[in-house]
């Protein structure tokens, strides 16, 4: 909850350490009605923000813009000025662009020459841009110096670029796109200029020119005039070969061609299907001159059987596509396109999908083996009822547990058993049992036995405890301060006369205290009261300061004892101003003292009004409290929030001292409650 001021705070130039502005989302939630001059911290545009006698606004807003060097600014008072750079600025000093990848963008808006100068003392760079069609647009780089200017590099709308002086390439190539050319070439003079067509051809004219004196006929050529001056070489024609005046052709359907010999054979190329028609029964493919395989009218068959593969394990195929599989096949079977896998009905030459064999399993179309330890195993199907049966002493019983059904096999009343019985739980027999040989219960229980009646017959604890009573049987300690074990708030009904217990911590025990060595002993069944117990306490030893014990009461500075028949009496003596003793209060001014049962009561008796005032007030006031000192507190708090508030407070400077002025900077909203306390 906050402080409430209701005037100003003067900090007397003192700092305000760690202080924190009202912090509101919004002008709404700064409240109603602000006053100028008040400030709060906007949290959702994370600003400061002021209230000006009319509106909210942040504190910092730019109010007014004055333009600087080669800079106009257009609505300069208003909230959305406009920045201008001036035509031809100048800048004193460098212009630097930081940024990745970044653009100096210049724009004309007319279609004139948009101009980037640089200048140094005598000379001039310009690079010239100018707009247009393909034929006057155009990109110049001019230097100039003194008087004479120089279109250094000039680039048409065709991106055909003119160079006024040389170009000099460094460690690159010259690449030519298409179809162009390099042209005006002049005539060279060292052997590393490029040569123009002019040259080549003087070049080449002064090579000898003659006729062929001779040439041979390789393989597959006829020639005549071979000696020359100008000889011709013919393609020799073969069976089904027939040699044109343009091209070669091939006659199908040839008969008497033994082989094609050639690191290569390329058939086809024209469009549509192109036939390689043999006319024996079978075609055979060798390598290294072993058959791996015939192609017959039906299909590729291996030589021989199981030793040709199709593909290996590290060039293998794709895909492989059939309609008929005979055979085995390994790898992964990828069923997605095709339509020969068994999805449904019963067909054994086709491969079962999963979807299809979950749906057969989920139909229950199945059938499993069952055997036993004699006789031959049955197959069980799907709707068959397997029968569990008992025998000699065992029985069976069908039944449905936690929705699932059960059979339970349960043994009879009378078992005979040749070798060891493991029970993992409890058993249960309804008549007499027989055992040979000895029972191992494994640290558990016998239960409802009853008590023996010969010397042979296992006792039960009752016969134990019945045979012992009277006696004393130590049960082990007690400790009185947590009742433990529990004696007297609910003790167990099995505590048996007899059971004795040796007290280790001081404590109390049916009320009656007991002490570390002290003995108790019960004495009946099942005790519940102090009188079924016998304490024996241990001996007593001579009091002191931290031991309870056997002692006497001597007097001492305020106190008289007297003793009669080992009794002794205790009494006060009157304090005085040397003697420590009985004292009573008693009243004065203001003061009132009563006494009831040895208790005094002080009462102030003089009226609240003689030191306390209180009145209510609704603005700035001067009150009266007739307390005659300046020596008062005075509070104030919110008649309606109950909240203290803070206001002005200036206590009267002149005798009799009894008023105070209580002075706000604004009228308060509620009454405010002002109260007067005299101090001393």
């Amino acid at each position: 909850m906050a402080i409430n001021y209701l005037n100003s705070i003067d900090l007397n130039k003192n700092e305000l350490l760690q202080g924190v502005i009202e912090n509101q989302p919004n002008d709404a939630a700064a409240g109603t009605s602000p006053v100028t001059g008040q400030i709060y911290y906007n949290t959702t545009d994370l600003e400061l923000r002021q209230y000006n006698g009319t509106a909210w606004v942040s504190v910092g807003d730019i109010t007014s813009l004055t333009p600087g060097t080669n800079i106009s600014i257009d609505n300069p008072a208003s909230s959305s000025p406009t920045i201008n750079l001036v035509d031809n600025p100048t800048l004193a000093g460098n212009l630097t662009i930081t940024k990745n990848s970044p653009i100096l963008e210049i724009n004309d808006s007319l279609a004139n020459d948009c101009q980037l100068q640089i200048k140094q003392s005598g000379s001039t760079t310009v690079l010239k841009s100018r707009g247009g069609t393909s034929s006057t647009g155009q990109f110049n780089f001019q230097t100039t110096n003194g008087s004479t200017t120089t279109n250094a590099l000039f680039i048409n709308q065709q991106a055909r670029a003119t160079f006024a002086g040389d170009v000099v390439i460094t460690g690159g190539d010259i690449t030519l796109g298409g179809t162009g050319r390099i042209q005006g070439v002049d005539t060279v003079t060292d052997n590393t200029d490029a040569a123009n067509k002019l040259y080549v051809d003087n070049a080449i004219a002064g090579v000898p020119q003659g006729d062929i004196t001779g040439i041979g006929a390789g393989d597959g050529l006829t020639g005549t005039d071979l000696s020359g001056p100008v000889p011709t070489l013919n393609v020799g024609a073969g069976t089904g070969i027939t040699v044109n005046a343009d091209d070669i052709a091939v006659t199908p359907a040839q008969t008497g061609i033994t082989s094609i010999y050639n690191t290569g054979l390329v058939i086809g190329g024209a469009s549509g299907v192109n036939e390689i028609n043999f006319g024996a029964s079978k075609i055979a493919f060798l390598a290294n001159s072993t058959n791996i395989g015939n192609i017959y009218s039906g299909g590729f068959r291996p030589t021989t059987t199981n030793t040709f593969a199709l593909g290996t394990s590290t060039e293998k195929w794709s895909s492989v596509y059939a309609t008929t599989f005979l055979g085995d096949l390994n790898g992964t079977i990828n069923t997605a396109t095709t339509g020969v896998t068994q999805t449904a009905g019963d067909n054994t030459t086709k491969i079962a999908t999963t979807a299809f064999v979950k749906a057969a399993v989920d139909a229950g179309a199945f059938t499993f083996g069952l055997g036993a330890d004699t006789g031959t195993n049955q197959e069980v199907a799907s709707g068959d009822v397997v029968d569990i049966a008992g025998s000699a002493n065992i029985s069976t019983a069908v039944s449905t547990v936690n929705s699932k059904p059960t059979v339970t096999v349960s043994l009879g009343d009378d078992v005979s058993i040749g070798g060891d019985f493991d029970a993992g739980g409890e058993g249960t027999f309804g008549d007499a049992v027989s055992i040979d040989g000895d029972l191992n219960m494994n640290s558990n229980q016998i239960n409802d036995l009853l008590d023996p009646s010969t010397a042979q017959d296992a006792a039960t604890k009752n016969y134990v405890d019945s045979s012992i009573v009277g006696n004393l049987v130590y049960q082990g300690g007690y400790n009185a301060a947590t009742n433990t074990p529990d004696l007297d708030s609910s003790p167990s009904s099995s505590i048996k006369r007899g059971w004795t217990y040796t007290v280790t911590a001081d404590g109390t025990f049916f009320t009656e205290q007991v002490r570390v060595g002290d003995v108790l002993i019960a004495e009946s069944d099942a005790p519940t009261a102090l009188t079924d117990w016998t304490t024996v306490q241990n001996n007593i030893d001579l009091a002191d300061a931290s031991t309870v014990g056997i002692g006497n009461v001597n007097q001492g500075g305020g106190i008289n004892v007297s003793y009669s028949n080992g009794t002794a009496t205790v009494s006060g003596e009157d304090s005085s101003a040397t003697n420590k003793g009985i004292v009573i209060v008693g009243g004065g001014t203001g003061i009132s003292v009563a006494y009831s049962n040895g208790t005094a009561t002080v009462t102030n008796t003089q009226n609240n009004s003689d030191n306390t005032y209180a009145v209510t007030i609704t603005d700035t006031a001067t009150i009266t409290h007739n307390l005659g000192t300046k020596d008062v507190i005075i509070q104030l708090y919110d008649t309606v929030t109950n909240e203290t508030v803070y206001a002005d407070v200036l206590r009267v400077n002149t005798s009799p001292y009894n008023t105070a002025t209580i002075t706000f900077a604004s009228t308060p909203t509620n009454s405010i409650r002002v109260l007067v306390q005299k101090i001393g």
